[in-house]
């Protein structure tokens, strides 16, 4: 009698698990899926900035696959192009546990620079403890050239109108 309760108790919670196992990993496909949906290049870190994961995103903005990057240091990469004044600000940001965001530079894997505006923030266990960080970058490259064009168009105008005045002006003068 007391197997037979034994088995009824092993049969349990083993359908347990099953459920529990069939629940984390429907929720673990949603959020690959909100991952990969998303626009903009999310990357997760852990501690030392060592990269864990990537979405799609992230690969089509930078020209890196997932394999490529995976265990190479965000703040290192970073630095090559910002600096290592704008990663002291970011690490010591995240430090506090603020989230940091601001404008930097990056570099594909062409070697093309390209301009992002770039978040990151800390993700923390059930505990509060922070375990890692997440990034999320947004390529601004088209909206930087069109504010140099429009400071370009601005200069150019304002100087095509000097001189008409200035002639007119002169003109007044004489008369």
């Amino acid at each position: 009698h007391l197997l037979t309760d034994l088995m009824l108790h092993a049969s349990e919670l083993e359908k347990r698990v099953a459920e529990r196992t069939a629940e984390l990993y429907d929720a673990k496909e949603r959020v690959e899926a909100i991952l990969a949906s998303v626009g903009d290049g999310v990357i997760v870190t852990d501690l030392e900035g060592d990269i864990l994961a990537l979405n799609l995103a992230f690969e089509r903005l930078t020209g890196f696959n997932a394999s490529e990057i995976q265990g190479s240091n965000l703040f290192s990469m970073l630095a090559e192009e910002n600096g290592a004044s704008k990663i002291a600000a970011i690490r010591e940001s995240l430090n506090t546990g603020d989230i940091w965001s601001d404008e930097l530079v990056g570099r594909r894997k062409n070697n093309s620079q390209y301009n992002i505006q770039f978040t990151i923030a800390p993700i923390h266990d059930s505990s509060g403890m922070t375990v890692g960080y997440v990034g999320s970058q947004t390529d601004i490259t088209r909206q930087k050239e069109l504010d140099v064009m429009k400071d370009i168009f601005i200069s150019d105008v304002s100087h095509e109108l000097r001189t008409p005045i200035t002639n007119i002006s002169l003109y007044v003068e004489l008369l």
